[in-house]
Parts: C-alpha cells; sequence; structure tokens
C-alpha cells in the first residue's frame, strides 16, 4: 500500500502501478492474439489494422469450435479493451489521497467526451479480467488447432 508515513490508503504510485499492470497484462493478451494470426495464416492476408480488429475478424471466420464460445469471447474482449483504452489513451484526471478511503481513482474521457470515473479496484479487476481472457484465448486456440 502506501509509502507515505502513517497513510493507509493507495497513493498515487500504487494507482501508477495498477494502471500499468493493465497495459502488461493487455500485452500479453495482444501476444496471444498475435500467435494466432500467425498461426492460422492471416499475418499476411489481414496485415491492415489493429491486433485486436484482426484477430474479431479471423475468429468470426473460425469453423469447428464453439461458436457460443468465441462470440463470448470476442464480446469480453471488447469490453475489456473500451476500459483498456480509456486508461491508455483517455486519462484526464488522477487523484489518490493515501489519507483518506476510496480516494484513488482516474477520470477518463472518451472522444465523444464521455467521462468514467475508474477507481482503483476496477482497474485491478481489469487487470484480472485481461489475464482470465488471455488464459481463455490460449483455450480456444486449442480447440481450433484441434478441429
Amino acid at each position: 500500500m502506501s509509502d507515505v508515513e502513517g497513510a493507509t490508503q493507495p497513493n498515487l504510485r500504487d494507482l501508477a502501478c495498477e494502471i500499468g499492470q493493465v497495459q502488461v497484462y493487455w500485452c500479453f493478451l495482444e501476444n496471444e492474439m498475435q500467435r494466432l494470426l500467425d498461426e492460422g495464416g492471416s499475418a499476411q492476408t489481414l496485415d491492415k489494422g489493429l491486433i485486436v480488429s484482426r484477430w474479431k475478424r479471423l475468429m468470426k471466420t473460425v469453423r469447428g469450435s464453439d461458436q457460443t464460445k468465441i462470440k463470448s469471447l470476442i464480446e469480453a474482449v471488447e469490453t475489456v479493451a473500451r476500459m483498456r483504452n480509456l486508461l491508455a489513451h483517455g486519462i484526464k484526471v488522477v487523484n489518490a489521497n493515501p489519507w483518506e478511503e476510496n480516494t484513488a481513482y482516474a477520470i477518463c474521457r472518451e472522444q465523444n467526451g464521455t467521462e468514467h470515473k475508474l477507481t482503483i479496484d476496477m482497474i485491478k479487476n481489469l487487470s484480472c479480467d485481461i489475464e482470465r481472457i488471455t488464459l481463455s484465448l490460449r483455450r480456444v486456440e486449442r480447440d481450433i488447432h484441434d478441429a
């Protein structure tokens, strides 16, 4: 927790660390997507665009795997991508008072101007969600290649 004497709540360094965790776990997820694109031979045919967009296009063409599972995975990726993108591109304000409860958060703005308050707990949960999706993607990749 806080390295400020007498403080018991997260400080700005703690908040920044959690935001950084999201970015690291996001890289792991993108690496899994890129591996699937490479293994599927799509690296050359779908070489334009972001990894997530290319991966979604590829997943929509996959046959022989549980389509409900693939659809659910695509939706989960889209959900975490929105929050991750807010943290990566839209931070407007951060706050963390180590002497007061519930003050560690980031306010992020979407391109359309909508603002979102992401608490440190929401950010921690986002890292966990991204990790869970990455592991699910590895299982789906095995299913696709075994089909």
